[in-house]
């Protein structure tokens, strides 16, 4: 039987397990890169909002524009949500990043959301699902 050149190599099979260490670890600086960057940018808005939202009047074009990132914001922090289950706590914590802490992290923005785009309800349906949920009168 005439000898091929596609028979295993043992060197290149060790080697392509660092190989493939090394991408896993690529991937991972990406991730961690990648939130890095949302971070920054969470932290831009807050303080846009701040300025915007609390230290002046906001407008409607910056109700708008507050709107539409907070939509973007938390849909980032959902995808990276999903993206690190693929890790382990330990590799994640080299990086300083805790799944705990970016989900408080979108829940803040969620509230955020919820709190200046949610209109409230009426004072009669309040009244009515407060009865179904506590049972008494508040």
């Amino acid at each position: 039987m005439p000898e091929t050149l596609d028979r295993p190599i043992p060197e290149a099979e060790d080697w392509g397990a660092v190989r493939f260490l090394t991408r896993e670890l690529e991937r991972t600086e990406q991730v961690v890169a990648s939130i890095a960057q949302w971070d920054l940018a969470v932290r831009l808005f807050r303080a846009v909002e701040r300025q915007r939202f609390f230290e002046n009047e906001p407008t409607d074009f910056d109700r708008a524009n507050h709107k539409a990132l907070l939509h973007v914001l938390i849909g980032l922090g959902q995808q990276h949500e999903l993206r690190i289950k693929q890790f382990s706590d330990e590799e994640l914590a080299r990086f300083g990043i805790n799944r705990a802490n970016l989900a408080a992290y979108i829940r803040d923005l969620e509230d955020t959301f919820f709190l200046w785009h949610v209109p409230d309800f009426e004072p009669a349906r309040t009244a009515k699902l407060e009865q179904a949920i506590f049972g008494a009168d508040t």
